[in-house]
């Protein structure tokens, strides 16, 4: 049978992912069958990816649909292999089961050889369920991995599900599957998205919003980060005001308790997980040990150990998620209204939008630690690192934004600063009035490291006070 084949080109704009790009090609190539399955939050360019990697294959595609019962599921799926077949009377079929579904498939693409079947958005095909994954591991048994060169491709932006129920899945196991995840773009990546935008508006819109590729797209049409905020953030129907709820539709199944956990981080930056239990009102028990770990796999939240704390402590790690609770939320009424489609300064304070991109400068600086390691030349030195210092309940104290403490007795210090205008030489003053009031254990040296978006003033160069300088040409470049 002669086959109607998906048309793919590989995207005139694709950048970045090259190891994932080499890698998916290298499985494609391979002459046995394999199962290869890719997973990655919402608008994190999965279809991009595959599609560049597709170029020129002989490929089939079938796509969930969102909200669609399993019957229609499997209705649509029969419709679409219809027209890759030319065949009616296989949309015609009433069957009951996925195994039903996928023994036809496997017929009708017997007898050719390096076919790519690609499933995208499996959550939504499967319903959440594990009844595809079960009767898929039959037919793969039977009938596909038997076809010459097949290659199966199951794609989701619920990363839960892919893991829980595909990846580590006891039907599956042990077959010839492979497991690539999908990042948000680095900063780097993003800066080469942003070819139109200097180092520093590529960095704001980093801090803003993510390296998700469909974000940053909207950054990319407009000539500053500020326009597109007034053009997408602020105005009924804006991109920014709607894709909150579209995070949770697309990532998870039974999604109002994850949202309630999300909605927390509106009042506060940190949690434990009682505190977290406690604002969400729902009982620590296996449900929400649950609904924190989706959280984390998906890469909305993250936890973090602080030198002077046992427990560990949930934020907020989205970008999007952070600006939307802060600027967004608080206003959605007024915006769906109408109220601020004069500019942006009529939404915004620009001063606190400011502080914002600070507080996420130092949460990039970090959650990017490796990086810090990496220029600074010690990747291979172990080291524990958060904030340190010892502030109080009521506020008092002092702390560093970041410190590395170092198997080789050496404790790293890092001052980190988001600012527009030039830093003087009082960034050194309140550094050293802080170094003062820290007990240093006497078998540790001091490092103290600066790491800067904005300008450098000569006057703290010329002082030498800090043992290393980071600046935005060296950020964005090893971001």
């Amino acid at each position: 049978m002669s086959l109607n084949y998906l048309k793919t080109l590989k995207p005139a704009n694709f950048i970045g992912r090259e190891d994932e790009l080499s890698r998916l090609k290298t499985i494609l190539d391979a002459k046995e069958s394999s199962i290869t399955v890719l997973y990655g939050r919402r608008r994190v360019g999965k279809t991009a990816l595959i599609e560049a990697a597709l170029s020129g294959r002989r490929a089939l595609k079938f796509e969930g649909l969102e909200g669609k019962s399993i019957s229609q599921q499997r209705k649509a799926f029969l419709e679409e292999l219809s027209r890759y077949c030319s065949d009616i009377n296989i949309a015609r079929l009433s069957l009951k089961s996925w195994r039903e579904v996928f023994i036809v498939l496997a017929e009708k693409i017997a007898g050719t050889e390096d076919v790519v079947v690609y499933l995208e958005e499996l959550q939504w095909l499967a319903n959440y369920r594990h009844d595809l994954v079960s009767d898929l591991k039959y037919v793969w048994d039977n009938h596909f991995s038997k076809l010459n060169g097949l290659k199966l491709i199951l794609c989701g932006s619920a990363t839960s599900f892919m893991l829980g129920k595909v990846v580590r899945s006891k039907a599956l196991y042990s077959r010839s599957l492979y497991e690539v995840p999908l990042e948000p773009f680095t900063l780097r990546e993003s800066k080469k998205f942003l070819d139109n935008y200097s180092d520093s508006n590529a960095l704001d819109a980093y801090l803003l919003v993510g390296g998700i590729p469909e974000y940053l797209r909207y950054f990319k049409n407009s000539g500053t980060p500020h326009q597109t905020l007034q053009n997408e953030a602020f105005v009924p129907g804006g991109y920014f005001v709607s894709e909150f709820e579209r995070v949770f539709i697309s990532s998870l199944a039974k999604f109002e308790q994850h949202k309630q956990v999300i909605l927390a981080f509106a009042k506060r930056s940190f949690f434990n997980r009682s505190e977290l239990a406690v604002a969400t009102r729902v009982s620590e028990g296996g449900s929400f040990t649950n609904v924190l770990s989706d959280l984390e796999l998906i890469g909305l939240i993250a936890k973090f150990k602080g030198f002077h704390s046992g427990k560990n402590r949930y934020y907020l790690r989205d970008p999007y998620l952070n600006f939307y609770l802060k600027f967004i939320l608080p206003k959605l009424t007024n915006i769906r209204g109408g109220q601020y489609k004069k500019g942006l300064a009529d939404a915004v304070d620009l001063d606190r939008l400011q502080q914002h991109l600070g507080y996420s400068f130092e949460r990039f600086c970090r959650e990017k630690h490796f990086s810090l390691a990496r220029i600074l030349g010690i990747s291979g030195i172990q080291y524990t690192f958060g904030p340190y210092g010892n502030v109080t309940k009521s506020g008092d104290g002092f702390q560093f934004d970041l410190a590395f403490d170092r198997k080789d007795r050496c404790l790293s210090l890092f001052e980190v600063k988001c600012r527009r205008t030039p830093l003087g030489i009082e960034v050194a003053s309140e550094f050293e009035k802080k170094l003062k009031n820290l007990k240093v254990p006497k078998t540790h040296n001091i490092q103290k490291v600066l790491v800067s978006s904005g300008p450098v003033s000569k006057s703290l160069r010329d002082a030498r006070y800090f043992n290393r300088i980071i600046e935005l040409e060296e950020i964005v470049r090893e971001f």
